[in-house]
């Protein structure tokens, strides 16, 4: 991986710490190597390793290097060009009222999440025909992802839907069997095959790890367990079995008919629960082929076994989303944020799609400001390299959604002007992408720095040379021509494009002509700016690289 910016004060440091044979300190060796990482903290770090430069140099080199100016992206453009980092926002009863989803749309959101977790269909189908309205009155694209709940396994619900503690010491049984009124001693859960997959000595967390408890026997449908760590349990709250090996399916009844009803009512992206291997994906895939679509499916990590099989999931699926709320309870907490930063990097280096996900402003269900842990969070997923940002409960049952969103593009939009903003070249053995594609965009994004371009614009009818672009992370504007209303509405979660949508053509000139009238109508790019067109019809055996004043 390398990164994007340039080194500035840091490179002319090195050449003077170079130049100098001997310090206060003692002899400095000269650096023999380039350094692999271009960012100005890790080129000191290297330094600092490779040939003792004296701290007080390493100092220097981090001041001037923070005074470095970087290419800004334009201010006058509109804020869904100038926040590269696309925002996915769950629905939810916060944000039922069409004012508030247009409010989110205009503080920053590019796409948003029906949990089919939660609510009927007829909810989900209201919220989805509400998006695509707002769509078309305010001429912009909106991708919609429907996230299937997969074999997420709960707690039933509770007597009179009243919470009841429990306490530490404490047994509570845990049914497999029918149990409509769930007690601080016995409650029912949604997962039949519980009893099956449980032995003794094995930890079930509740609630998001809330609560801790111990297997200590079982009989039937019963399971009894120790309460080790107690709480308040509510209706329908997840169960968690880090180690113990679910033999529930990655599809349930549930999950099928969603999945039947989401192909039907045109939804953008499919999210895989619980995803094990891949041929959970393929599984998936196979039945959305079966109907005659061709849906994106991103495949949700969430397991262990998920982070071990984790190539051949990237192979099998369009992008994958680091579900880190059960990822951070199946997996120990410290592991995480390296497992997070590896799944990002593997997720890129392969040219797939790639969503940050979970507690990214957890304040903000209540408060009406992040705090600065989130702030760092937020900004440290766009230094690993995520392309999308994901709020759930912040603006599905929170009380400031709108505020959540205009936090989150603050931030966003701070974080894109660092020099820490990482590029990805594709990793040309995986076979991801032809050859040709990957030249062309290689050449489309050398050519924009080299010839100082003031924007890329792509014509073409596959994603693949927008997403490669949107990988190497350029710092101009970056526009798709689209006449497949599907394709506009996917570039939603990718990094840095901007879509636009137009009638067909057999001319392609004509074709481009029309893109670049509507991209200037719509505010990304300007009359007599530079920009490099790519064009890449495979239908038509077209392909090439210009130059075209706008």
């Amino acid at each position: 991986m390398a990164w994007a910016g340039s080194v500035g004060g840091a490179s002319a440091a090195a050449q003077q710490a170079q130049s100098s044979s001997r310090t206060r300190g003692g002899m400095v060796r000269t650096l023999t190597r380039p350094c692999p990482i271009s960012t100005p903290h890790a080129r000191c770090l290297w330094m600092r390793h490779g040939t003792r430069v004296p701290r007080h140099r390493l100092q220097l080199m981090d001041q001037s290097s923070l005074r470095t100016p970087l290419p800004t992206v334009d201010p006058s453009l509109p804020l869904r060009a100038r926040k590269r980092t696309k925002i996915l926002a769950t629905l939810g009863p916060a944000c039922d009222d069409p004012t508030t989803v247009r409010a989110m749309l205009e503080a920053g959101v590019n796409a948003v999440r029906l949990n089919m977790s939660h609510g009927s269909r007829d909810d989900q189908l209201r919220r989805l025909k509400t998006v695509r309205s707002l769509s078309k009155e305010m001429d912009r694209p909106v991708a919609v992802l429907a996230d299937l709940q997969g074999p997420k396994i709960r707690t039933g619900r509770m007597k009179n839907n009243e919470p009841v503690e429990l306490i530490p010491g404490k047994t509570l049984i845990i049914t497999t069997d029918v149990c409509l009124e769930g007690t601080a001693e016995r409650v029912g859960t949604t997962y039949t095959g519980l009893s099956k997959d449980l032995k003794p000595g094995d930890t079930v967390l509740i609630d998001d790890g809330k609560m801790r408890l111990r297997t200590e026997a079982i009989d039937g449908h019963e399971i009894t367990l120790r309460i080790e760590v107690g709480g308040l349990l509510k209706n329908s709250k997840g169960i968690n079995l880090p180690g113990a090996n679910v033999s529930a399916p990655a599809l349930s009844d549930k999950d099928r008919e969603d999945l039947t009803w989401a192909i039907e009512n045109g939804v953008d992206f499919i999210a895989l629960s619980f995803v094990r291997t891949a041929r959970d994906v393929r599984h998936v895939k196979s039945r959305i082929a079966e109907a005659g679509r061709n849906v994106p499916v991103i495949a949700k990590i969430e397991r262990p076994d998920a982070v071990s099989n984790i190539d051949g999931i990237l192979a099998e699926s369009d992008g994958i989303m680091v579900a880190r709320g059960d990822l951070g309870i199946e997996i120990s907490i410290e592991r995480l944020p390296i497992v997070q930063k590896e799944l990002i990097l593997r997720a890129n280096r392969l040219g797939k799609l790639v969503i940050t996900a979970t507690q990214m402003l957890e304040s903000m269900i209540d408060g009406e400001m992040p705090s600065r842990a989130e702030a760092t969070d937020i900004a440290n997923a766009v230094f690993d390299g995520t392309g999308v940002v994901m709020l759930s409960g912040e603006t599905a049952t929170g009380k400031h959604p709108v505020q959540a969103v205009a936090a989150m593009s603050s931030i966003l939009l701070e974080a894109e002007k660092s020099r820490y903003l990482p590029t990805f070249e594709p990793d040309p053995e995986a076979q991801t992408f032809s050859r040709e594609i990957m030249s062309l965009s290689g050449a489309a994004h050398r050519i924009s720095v080299e010839t100082a371009g003031e924007a890329i614009l792509i014509s073409s009818n596959s994603p693949e040379p927008a997403l490669l672009l949107s990988k190497r992370r350029g710092r101009v504007p970056m526009v798709c021509i689209c006449t497949d209303e599907r394709l506009w509405h996917a570039f939603c979660l990718y990094w840095g494009i901007a879509a636009v949508l137009v009638e067909p053509a057999t001319d392609l000139q004509a074709l481009l002509e029309s893109g670049i009238d509507s991209a200037i109508a719509h505010g990304f790019i300007r009359d007599g700016q530079q920009a490099v067109v790519l064009t890449h019809f495979d239908d038509r055996q077209v392909a090439g690289i210009k130059l075209q004043k706008i």
